[in-house]
């Protein structure tokens, strides 16, 4: 299994370590063939919201395919969908199996339209604002959402139901 990490600035460590670290210990455990790589929109070190920089071990020019892209935008998610990162995201979506959209990701994935007509979630406490930007995206409440490859997952505060 081959997974894309794309971190964009104010990304959660807690996120990213709750996404890697059962894909190490299932590599290290059972010595399954699983391969990550993560990048950062222009290869450079990313800032966690807890700003950390944390430097990519790939770069966005490496990455050919992926069997699982996973995105990760948390803080500062509404200024993400740049054109430039728009194109990004749907380059790397192309290239990739299944698409997970974490934390605040689906936002850049909605702008991206690769959510239309489909449902997302998020966290909780932007639910409202999405829907409002996003109506042609259908809103959930629950943790997780997958449809057709692509499935945002809410961040580690998620309000449980």
């Amino acid at each position: 299994m081959n997974v894309t990490f794309l971190l964009f600035d104010g990304f959660s460590n807690l996120v990213l370590s709750c996404l890697l670290e059962p894909l190490r210990m299932v590599h290290d455990l059972y010595q399954e063939d699983i391969r990550w790589h993560v990048v950062s929109p222009d290869n450079a070190p990313v800032e966690s919201s807890s700003q950390l920089l944390f430097t990519p071990n790939a770069k966005i020019e490496d990455i050919d395919t992926s069997d699982l892209l996973v995105i990760i935008s948390s803080n500062g998610y509404r200024q993400h969908p740049t054109p430039e990162n728009q194109r990004l995201v749907m380059a790397l979506a192309r290239q990739s199996r299944y698409v997970i959209g974490a934390d605040a990701a689906a936002w850049i994935l909605a702008s991206t339209g690769l959510l239309d007509e489909l449902t997302a979630t998020l966290h909780w406490s932007v639910l409202n604002e999405f829907a409002e930007t996003f109506p042609q995206v259908s809103i959930s409440q629950a943790p997780m959402s997958e449809r057709g490859g692509c499935g945002p997952v809410a961040g580690p505060r998620q309000r449980w139901n």
